[in-house]
């Protein structure tokens, strides 16, 4: 499988984490030989999603959230989740605005999942493993 793995963030204060997770999944999965990696860190999602996903065919979005998003543990973000959300974002237009639009377009991959990563969560790092360890192995079901 050709993994597209997708930080979206900055080089700023928490807006870190997207990106520091993309790097925590490719160290993890290195060893992975039926995984071919492919990394993207992006601070501009709007503009760069779209060309980025149209590519491929497995990818997973890991950004952070906000405190007050009242999620506390690292987990996958539905299409429906993200309608009812308020997409505020540092990057203008949102990551749900960004998705939502390309799920209307018929462009999102077959198989994606965005993470969100609860900012200030010491244990996210083997929270993300556990959570992309289950999203991988539901693929190897559902997207081949």
């Amino acid at each position: 499988m050709r993994l597209t793995l997708v930080g979206i963030g900055s080089s700023f204060g928490a807006d870190t984490l997207g990106w520091a997770a993309a790097r925590h999944l490719e160290a993890a999965l290195a060893g992975n030989a039926t995984i071919g990696l492919e990394i993207h860190l992006t601070d501009n999602p709007a503009a760069e999603l779209p060309v980025v996903l149209a590519q491929c065919s497995h990818a997973l979005l890991l950004d952070a959230l906000a405190p007050d998003s009242g999620m506390h543990a690292v987990r996958a973000i539905t299409l429906d989740e993200l309608a009812h959300w308020q997409d505020t974002s540092s990057h203008g237009i949102g990551v749900g605005t960004t998705l939502r639009l390309m799920d209307t377009l018929g462009t999102l991959p077959a198989c994606w999942t965005l993470i969100g990563i609860p900012v200030g969560n010491a244990g996210w790092r083997d929270e993300l493993t556990r959570v992309v360890t289950a999203t991988l192995q539901d693929w190897e079901q559902t997207c081949p």
